[in-house]
């Protein structure tokens, strides 16, 4: 197979997990855009409409070559040590994904280390061909799912840090249309730097979920950004369709502080002129706040009175 369809394989995995999550459970399923932070997506459990703030990391493996070999009805993943480590440390619980683009079956196993069987070269896991994904699996994936409060959003921090870079040297807003007429709401977030009038978006966020509200998702997707309201459409404007929501988002406090910290991870050996341990103090109390704090020192405060009373309708 060559690079090309290597690539063409894996994204019709992604394409056809984030549909079953989407469309068929209704839950949120974002996608990492660092590849290389070792889960591909996560997924946040939803109910009643709501999202819970429960979380599940997803890595995703397409190709019909991972189902040639079954036997007494199950697939037999093999990895490397370092996966097996890695996830089974995460903060999330972290769901092996398999996706046959042929036969078009999709199965999933939790990474467990006492479901995994260490060998010479590594280590395998044994996935039941009856553990299809669809909405049938809403009971099985949603038990035991990650919700501890810190740990989320520590895990938010961790995997969001190149885009908390990226955003400091920006003026960055958010686009969210939502579909008003549609219990899938939202489909996607266009990001744009520093003028979101642009004819087409710098960036798109690859969150989709049954919402219609950008209050839950900044809550749980954005813990460290702040945000004010920078222009509507109200879907009248839009032959009554689509409602749009242009947010402006900075990083706040928390995020700040967490960049800081990351430098001097990084380079301990350089002077700064900050203090560090104070600095992790402070931050570790942010990890065990609520997930949305608000700075709006440089906000448009009657747009800012907008955003917060949209808050407090969905928090009732």
């Amino acid at each position: 197979m060559t690079r090309t369809q290597s690539h063409i394989t894996e994204r019709i995995g992604v394409s056809t997990v984030d549909n079953i999550f989407s469309k068929d459970l209704k839950w949120f399923f974002r996608e990492q855009r660092v590849a290389d932070f070792g889960v591909d997506a996560e997924v946040e459990v939803v109910e009643d409409g709501k999202p819970t703030g429960k979380l599940i990391g997803l890595q995703i493996k397409s190709g019909s070559s991972f189902f040639k070999k079954v036997t007494s009805g199950k697939i037999r993943y093999y990895g490397e040590l370092k996966h097996l480590e890695y996830w089974t440390n995460h903060s999330l619980p972290i769901y092996i994904i398999l996706h046959n683009p042929e036969k078009q079956i999709t199965i999933f196993q939790r990474v467990e280390r006492h479901l995994a069987v260490l060998t010479e070269k590594g280590w395998y896991i044994d996935i039941p061909l009856e553990n299809r994904l669809d909405a049938t699996a809403r009971k099985i994936l949603s038990s035991g799912v990650g919700s501890d409060p810190e740990s989320l959003k520590r895990y938010r921090f961790a995997s969001d840090k190149m885009d908390m870079i990226k955003y400091k040297n920006h003026k960055v807003f958010f686009r969210f249309d939502f579909w008003v007429n549609k219990s899938f709401g939202l489909r996607g977030i266009d990001v744009y730097f520093d003028d979101y009038q642009k004819s087409v978006p710098d960036e798109n966020i690859e969150i989709w979920g049954p919402t219609h509200s950008t209050q839950p998702i900044m809550r749980h997707f954005f813990p460290w950004l702040d945000y004010e309201l920078a222009d509507f459409e109200h879907p009248d404007d839009n032959c009554g369709e689509i409602e749009c929501h242009i947010l402006r988002v900075k990083l706040n406090k928390s995020a700040k502080r967490f960049l800081k910290l990351e430098q001097f991870y990084e380079n301990p050996d350089l002077p700064y002129d900050i203090d560090y341990q104070n600095t992790e103090n402070i931050l570790e109390e942010s990890y065990n706040t609520l997930p949305w704090e608000i700075d709006n020192d440089d906000f448009d405060p009657e747009l800012t009175t907008m955003m917060q009373e949209e808050i407090h309708r969905d928090n009732e």
